[in-house]
């Protein structure tokens, strides 16, 4: 009984200063601010990319970081991936959303877009512009007809 009240003697003050000092505050989720997309591309991360060019045989991975104006980490929900216009090709979204792949079904220009809702329901959003070029020529293909007189 006495080890009790000589522990809420001790913990009292720093309980009171935790408050008074507004470091309650912290302990509510942090509000995210920014989804950081990133691009993994021949084996580096790229964030703050806003273009990209790489060819139709490729495969491009993404991930977004969430995080708060302190640029930590942060929480969000109803993250959705998409591409514009929606033939330029297909993505595919990890369970948790935060990484994607990208898939382009045709050559030219396109658009990948994510959204989020931070903790407190404000819209987030990035966009990335790509540029997905044909395959290079490696054979000319040459074929003759059937000889005709002259």
């Amino acid at each position: 009984m006495v080890g009790g009240i000589l522990l809420i003697l001790l913990a009292a003050p720093l309980l009171l200063a935790y408050f008074l000092f507004g470091l309650a505050g912290e302990l509510e989720s942090p509000d995210a601010v920014k989804l950081n997309l990133a691009v993994h591309f021949h084996g580096k991360i790229r964030e703050g990319v806003t273009h990209m060019a790489f060819r139709v045989d490729q495969k491009l991975p993404l991930t977004i970081k969430p995080v708060d104006i302190n640029d930590r980490p942060a929480p969000v929900t109803l993250i959705k991936w998409e591409v514009v216009p929606a033939e330029a090709g297909t993505i595919a979204m990890s369970v948790d959303g935060l990484a994607a792949e990208f898939t382009p079904a045709v050559a030219g220009k396109a658009e990948i877009r994510v959204t989020a809702n931070a903790y407190s329901g404000a819209p987030l959003a990035e966009a990335l512009e790509i540029e997905v070029a044909p395959m290079d020529a490696v054979k000319l293909g040459l074929s003759a007809g059937e000889p005709t007189p002259q």
